[in-house]
């Protein structure tokens, strides 16, 4: 066969055309790849930036925001408030933990419904970078992010919330943008080799420039997209990733646009969050530490004066354990309604209309701002008609609910010249208001932070106490009064202060009782008595009677409520040998909660005992209600017996519990006439300094074991 020489340098020519078509078109495919990679490496690496740059700053603004939102509930030790406040923190992603702990890393709430790790030491479970000195703190380890806030009440430290939050979440999505940025990239890659091979055939200027440019078409928007990944991660929030593309690259844009979006959604919502209550839609404590800062300034540049009236509901806490949460959320949002619509009529009663500023700290707590105001008698007017506004009862899925307010006042610059001492004073002020009786206001004055600072100590001290020895048990005999023979004991708690000495109960226990404080407090109590019984007492005495004090507060509580009874068991305690004694008070009080408890208490082979009688709610129609076993006549009618008023309270009660069949103690003997005046009367048992003061349990058994002794000589 013969080929023309035309032939051969085309063929020649086609060959070396196809050679250098294919040099072209693997070095172009070459630097496409590398590009395609860079390109790639660097968006993931952008994005990768600004979600952890993100991330770890919504993770500050929760824990800042629940530390804010706790303060009150730590403050109070309310353990069902602070786990509600900590399950907000399961909304926000992955927690590895959520501790709330006091300066000596003690655990106050550790995530859980039963608080597990209540006094236990925090530091086995955080980091060994968190730092040691009580400090806030915001640390980025593996995938965790760890941050430490501090709980503060009345610009006190009275906590530290440190919280771990996952961003594997994060990581997830970043791998699975960054799987599809390659997959987009392969598909391109397969298109233009495509491309590369059609146009090699054409010929190698025609290939080499189609190369050319589809490659500088396809790559500019990458490019474009990886700047828009730097100006985002550099602040600018009002970067769009939109292209004007049908392709791949288009939809990549897209993606990115979507996220971006979503990024942004997120982060409003934390900011609603952040300064927005989401039961009110009132502003939160963090929007009112800004209102307060600006009220400041703007009245110290108008030279005006300005107030803080903080509003905290009456009894709110019991209602809410009563009806639960739900009713209880809204009766808060009925009550912002009301003080809300309260402050509108108010504005449109005056010409010089004031300027008010309403916002929810947390829990049960208001705050009001107040402007532009002509004088203190109008503060007072806006204080009547904030408790006004709680007259009407609130009513709801046919229930009726009876709310009060206590409201306390304080101004600025009269008593304080900055943001935290506004809000301190007005908080100790409405303290006042609580402390004497609840339902009214009042303005601050110096006198009341001592009264203040002492009630912090105690509430304070007392968790300690519990766990260091500090608290102990003196035995007051209880005597038959024909034989003199102690027939048992009342159990009465002592405490011992490392600073303050021995304190006097009624300077501390009147202040638990207005505080979950209690419970831990009776829980003490009865355990170490009902040992004390067991092992000391009914050895020397099968028969011994042991009385120990309870709060009527402290048996809405679960955990007392069953362990009277699981004491009885464990201590194999005998029927009657156990006496729960209540005040008069505390019962009429308590009396709904307290039924159910009682008798679970007499079934279990308790006693119940009404301490203080007659200086209460005295009423036949509860004692025939409830499982009740004995009556003690209070001191005061045994000390004023010789007024023959007194002398007659004191005999009716006697024949008032012989008729009803119940035992009879009376309290408080001091005189032999007395002692004499009572056994004539028929009081069967009595206690008093006449017989012995309350003694260590040591010299009680030792009294115990003497009066034995004199027994069998006698016998």
């Amino acid at each position: 066969m013969k080929v023309s020489l035309a032939t051969r340098y085309g063929v020649i020519f086609a060959l070396l055309a196809a050679l250098i078509g294919s040099a072209v078109m693997l070095v172009n495919f070459y630097y496409l790849e590398r590009y395609s990679q860079e390109s790639t490496s660097f968006a993931q690496q952008q994005l990768t930036a600004v979600m952890e740059k993100q991330l770890i700053n919504d993770a500050e603004i929760v824990t800042e925001t629940i530390a804010n939102n706790i303060d009150v509930a730590v403050y109070n030790l309310d353990f069902s408030e602070m786990y509600r406040q900590l399950s907000f923190l399961n909304e926000e992603g992955d927690v590895l933990y959520a501790f709330i702990y006091d300066s000596d890393y003690r655990v106050i709430h550790d995530d859980t419904a039963e608080a597990v790790r209540f006094g236990q030491s925090v530091k086995p479970w955080l980091p060994d970078t968190v730092p040691r000195d009580f400090s806030e703190y915001t640390q980025k380890r593996g995938r965790f992010v760890h941050v430490g806030r501090y709980i503060t009440a009345g610009g006190e430290r009275i906590g530290m919330l440190s919280v771990a939050i996952s961003y594997t979440g994060a990581e997830e999505d970043i791998r699975q943008f960054t799987a599809g940025l390659a997959s987009k990239s392969l598909t391109l890659q397969k298109q233009i080799t495509t491309w590369l091979l059609v146009l090699i055939s054409v010929g190698l200027l025609v290939a080499g420039i189609a190369v050319f440019i589809f490659s500088r078409r396809l790559l500019s928007p990458l490019r474009a997209l990886a700047e828009y990944c730097r100006r985002y991660a550099d602040g600018d929030k009002n970067m769009v990733f939109l292209l004007k593309r049908d392709d791949e690259i288009g939809q990549l844009a897209e993606a990115l646009e979507e996220m971006r979006t979503a990024i942004a959604l997120s982060q409003s919502k934390i900011e609603a969050l952040a300064y927005q209550d989401p039961l009110t839609l009132l502003p939160n404590r963090r929007h009112f530490n800004r209102a307060i800062e600006d009220m400041i300034s703007a009245s110290r540049e108008r030279r005006r004066s300005a107030a803080v009236v903080f509003i905290d509901l009456d009894r709110f806490k019991e209602v809410n354990d009563t009806v639960g949460h739900v009713l209880g959320d809204q009766l808060l949002k009925d009550a912002a309604q009301r003080l809300m619509h309260c402050l509108r009529d108010l504005e449109g009663h005056y010409l010089n209309k004031p300027e008010f500023y309403l916002a929810r700290l947390g829990g049960d707590e208001f705050v009001l701002l107040v402007q532009n105001y002509s004088d203190k008698a109008y503060l007072r007017t806006v204080a009547e008609r904030i408790l006004a506004t709680f007259k009407a009862p609130f009513t709801m899925d046919e229930h009726r609910f009876s709310l009060s307010a206590s409201v306390g006042i304080t101004l600025y610059p009269d008593n304080a010249n900055n943001a935290i001492d506004l809000l301190k004073q007005a908080d100790i002020a409405m303290y006042d208001v609580k402390s004497s009786g609840r339902h009214g206001y009042r303005f601050y004055d110096e006198r009341m932070d001592v009264d203040v600072a002492h009630d912090l100590m105690i509430r304070t001290d007392i968790l300690e106490a519990l766990t260091t020895g500090q608290l102990f048990l003196v035995y007051q005999p209880i005597v038959n009064l024909k034989t003199g023979g102690t027939e048992g004991a009342e159990a009465l708690i002592r405490w011992n202060h490392p600073k303050k000495g021995l304190m006097n109960p009624a300077s501390f226990i009147p202040l638990l009782e207005k505080s979950e404080l209690i419970v831990p407090l009776t829980l003490w109590v009865l355990r170490q008595a009902c040992y004390d019984l067991k092992h000391a007492l009914l050895p020397l005495k099968p028969d011994f009677k042991l009385s120990v004090n309870v709060s009527g507060k402290a048996t809405e509580d679960e955990m007392v409520r069953h362990e009277v009874t699981e004491l009885m068991q464990r201590y194999e305690i005998p029927l009657n040998c156990l006496h729960v004694e209540l005040t008069e008070t505390s019962l009429m009080e308590n009396l709904g909660t307290c039924t159910r408890t009682l008798q679970a208490w007499n079934d279990a082979g308790a006693d119940i005992w009404v301490d203080d009688f007659g200086t209460g709610y005295s009423s036949l129609n509860y004692l025939h209600q409830l499982p009740i076993n004995g009556l003690k006549i209070d001191r005061s009618f045994v000390e004023g017996m010789d007024d023959p008023a007194s002398l007659r309270i004191v005999e009716t009660i006697i024949n008032l519990a012989s008729a009803l069949h119940l035992e009879i103690v009376a309290e408080g003997i001091e005189t032999a006439e007395q002692h004499e005046t009572l056994k004539r009367l028929g009081s069967h048992c009595g206690q008093g300094y006449l017989f012995s003061r309350p003694i260590p349990l040591e010299e009680f058994k030792a009294r115990l074991v003497a009066e034995v002794e004199r027994a069998n000589e006698t016998s």
